[in-house]
């Protein structure tokens, strides 16, 4: 299984994003979003949508690989 914190680097380090230019993007402190590539951070749901909005990907996918069927099934069916 994929964690969180390296598919958010391999997201960003993909596209040529720093680790700097993305936080900005998100409103957050870059050093609030290297916690999150080293799955040290908490991050709030909002800025998880806005992350998988700047990948153009779903929700979900960010999580794909992460997480267990049912949390995927749970994040499906929540409301933001």
């Amino acid at each position: 299984m994929i964690e969180l914190g390296k598919r958010l680097r391999r997201l960003r380090v993909e596209r040529g994003f720093t680790q700097e230019y993305l936080s900005d993007l998100l409103k957050i402190p870059q050093a609030s979003y290297s916690k999150l590539e080293n799955n040290k951070g908490k991050i709030d749901v909002k800025v998880l949508k806005r992350i998988a909005d700047l990948y153009e990907i779903d929700l979900v996918e960010l999580f794909k690989k992460s997480m267990s069927f049912v949390i995927i099934k749970q994040i499906q069916t929540a409301t933001i």
